[in-house]
């Protein structure tokens, strides 16, 4: 989601890690526009807006919660950022 904009149906794995676009709604909206669509940039762009596992103390954190990257914690929360307007809705669900 782009604000409330619909902008692409995604799929992730179990440690948070995106890994297929099923299908763009609205190209325009892609996070990086074009680049947006290849697998490869937007998967790099999700790890990037991750904690990344260099901050200190992210690997204290990761074995007190066992969970399995910094990634899963971002895919909880929705993938809320501070920094832009993106997020994610799981699929079915109406959130707004």
């Amino acid at each position: 989601m782009h604000d409330n904009i619909p902008v692409a149906e995604i799929s992730f794995n179990l440690t948070g890690r995106l890994t297929s676009i099923v299908e763009i709604f609205d190209e325009e909206h892609m996070p990086m526009g074009p680049m947006g669509k290849d697998i490869i940039e937007l998967s790099k762009w999700w790890r990037l807006r991750s904690i990344p596992i260099t901050r200190k103390s992210i690997r204290d954190i990761i074995d007190y919660l066992d969970i399995p990257s910094p990634e899963w914690m971002m895919l909880r929360s929705y993938g809320l950022s501070l920094s832009d307007s993106y997020w994610i809705r799981p699929k079915n669900e109406k959130m707004e």
